[in-house]
């Protein structure tokens, strides 16, 4: 995994969705912090090559709850405009 890579792709999301890493590893379910944990999510997976076991460590969770948001992703990806918005926001 290249550090340098996914620290850069980290804080530009996290800036861009306006989230902080305490809140991304807390509890919180609001719809910008779960969003934003599926976005972040995918983004490592697909842009810096990162495996969900590393996600899950980074983000505080289990490698399950990593899959889950991946399947969500996809889902919102489909389904929601607001959320694909946010998406292509992060990824600009």
């Amino acid at each position: 995994m290249n550090n340098i890579k996914y620290e850069q792709a980290l804080g530009t999301a996290m800036e861009t969705l306006g989230v902080e890493m305490k809140e991304l590893r807390g509890g919180r379910r609001d719809t910008k912090v779960v969003d934003a944990r599926s976005i972040i999510a995918a983004l490592l997976k697909e842009q810096c090559g990162m495996l969900q076991v590393e996600i899950a460590e980074l983000l505080g969770v289990t490698q399950v709850a990593v899959s889950k948001m991946l399947t969500r992703h996809r889902l919102m990806m489909l389904y929601n405009v607001p959320y694909r918005k946010k998406w292509v926001k992060v990824n600009e």
